[in-house]
C-alpha cells in the first residue's frame, strides 16, 4: 500500500463519518436558518450569527437576542435587556412582556399563544434567586421552559426559554 492510499481511505472514512453524523441531527439545521434569515428580514438592521444560530434585534426600547435551534436538544430562547422606564419586577408585568415576545419570536414547538395558556394556568415552580426571580413551567414534551428576571441598576433583563429532545 502507498502512502497516497492510505492517506486517500483516511479522508473517504472522515468525510462518510461526518456525513452521517450530520444525517443524526433530528432537527432540521436549513430550517432553522430559514426562520432566522426570516426574522432578519422582518427587522432590517438585525445582526445575524448563523453560527451562534442567534439574531440580535433593536426592540421595545431594548435589545432582543433571539437563539434557535440544536441537533439533538431544539431551544429557542428570547432574551430581553432594557434600561427603559418601564418595570416587570412583578409577576404579572413580566408575564406579559414574556407573552408578548413570545407572540412576536416563538416560531417553534412552542407558541407564543401556548406560552400565555400555560402561565394562565398558575402552575409553575417560583424560585427567587440571588439574580432575580425565575419561573419554571411544567410541560408534557418540553424538558424545560422557564421565565426570569433580574435588574442591576437601570439594566433590567428577562429571559424567555425553553429546550425539548
Amino acid at each position: 500500500m502507498t502512502i497516497k492510499y492510505i492517506l486517500a481511505t483516511i479522508l473517504i472514512i472522515l468525510l462518510w463519518s461526518t456525513q452521517g453524523a450530520a444525517e443524526e441531527c433530528i432537527f432540521d439545521a436549513e430550517e432553522q436558518k430559514q426562520v432566522l434569515k426570516e426574522l432578519q428580514n422582518k427587522y432590517p438592521g438585525s445582526k445575524l450569527s448563523i453560527e451562534e444560530r442567534s439574531l440580535e434585534i433593536a426592540w421595545d426600547r431594548g435589545t432582543i437576542t433571539y437563539q434557535r435551534g440544536g441537533c439533538d436538544h431544539f431551544g429557542e430562547t428570547i432574551l430581553y435587556t432594557t434600561t427603559g422606564e418601564a418595570d416587570f419586577s412583578t409577576r404579572d408585568k413580566l408575564f406579559a412582556q414574556a407573552i408578548k415576545m413570545g407572540k412576536e419570536f416563538f416560531k417553534g414547538m412552542l407558541s407564543g399563544e401556548k406560552l400565555a395558556e400555560l402561565l394562565a394556568t398558575k402552575d409553575y415552580q417560583y424560585q427567587r434567586r440571588e439574580d432575580g426571580d425565575w419561573y419554571t413551567i411544567p410541560h408534557e414534551y418540553l424538558i424545560d421552559l422557564s421565565v426570569s428576571y433580574s435588574r442591576s441598576g437601570h439594566k433590567q433583563t428577562i429571559d424567555v426559554g425553553y429546550y425539548m429532545n
